[in-house]
């Protein structure tokens, strides 16, 4: 599997389980570093919604948060319940040693 046909898996399963009265929204960005040196992942908070995860991909060492060379990983957001006409914002910022986002 690629780091995309993963994610994409993970956002169908989340949406074929969180709907009607449990309609949570989410989001996921993908970090893949294309470049020769590894990328530090400095800072991962979550800025409104309910938790963050950060799952780890190829060539990513979770206890050091180094993401190596052609290494990915996926950062994972998602609100707190929601009714169907509410917002359910997910808001999240990462740092690295490469770029900030927010």
């Amino acid at each position: 599997d690629t780091v995309d046909e993963g994610v994409w898996r993970l956002i169908s399963a989340w949406l074929d389980n969180h709907k009607r009265l449990m309609l949570r929204k989410c989001l996921a960005l993908v970090v893949v570093n294309t470049s020769e040196k590894a990328v530090q992942l400095r800072r991962s908070e979550m800025v409104t919604g309910r938790r963050l995860e950060v799952v780890p991909g190829p060539r990513y060492d979770p206890n050091a948060s180094r993401l190596e060379p052609d290494g990915a990983l996926c950062v994972f957001g998602f609100s707190h319940k929601t009714l169907m006409t509410g917002k359910g914002l997910v808001e999240f910022a990462i740092e690295t040693s490469a770029f900030g986002l927010s």
